[in-house]
């Protein structure tokens, strides 16, 4: 889910602190003491935010009063939710962050897959890019990913038959 955001409409499919949804990750993270101190875990957005004739605003339901730390860190937070308001005829949406309209494609995941440098994806590029005809491409991607018997698979079933004598 890392090149995953959500984008807020009405809230009712968004939790309010465990999805990505503004800032740089989800508020259980980023705000680890508040979460804590919150008991509307998994709770979305349009729940935690009240639109009443009594009171407009967020409706964190913490356990106990704030401390010196926490009132810094819910300073924090009400910085990021200041600008924030529901759109109540839209729904909610995921966005994929890798592509600049926002909608996935194979071709971003790809390009975000070989950009990682611990993806053993990476070495895998060089088949397609290859000037050979395209069932050698196929041929090869399929041994790569062990599709076919080779030796060493057929070592690894019977290795008693495979052995020195």
């Amino acid at each position: 889910m890392k090149f995953i955001s959500l984008s807020v409409g009405i809230g009712d499919r968004v939790r309010f602190w465990e999805d990505h949804w503004r800032g740089d990750a989800p508020f259980c993270s980023l705000f680890l003491y508040l979460y804590r101190l919150s008991l509307s875990h998994n709770t979305s957005i349009s729940a935690m935010f009240s639109l009443n004739s009594q009171f407009v605003g967020w409706d964190f339901k913490f356990f106990r009063g704030l401390n010196e730390r926490e009132c810094s860190e819910f300073a924090s937070l009400m910085v990021i939710l200041e600008s924030f308001s529901l759109r109540l005829f839209i729904p909610d949406r995921r966005i994929w962050i890798a592509n600049p309209f926002g909608v996935f494609s194979c071709k971003s995941s790809f390009e975000k897959l070989i950009e990682c440098p611990d993806t053993p994806f990476s070495h895998l590029v060089l088949i397609w890019k290859a000037s050979v005809p395209l069932k050698v491409k196929g041929f090869t991607w399929t041994v790569v990913h062990k599709g076919i018997n080779t030796n060493d698979r057929f070592q690894k079933r019977r290795p008693s038959l495979y052995a020195c004598s």
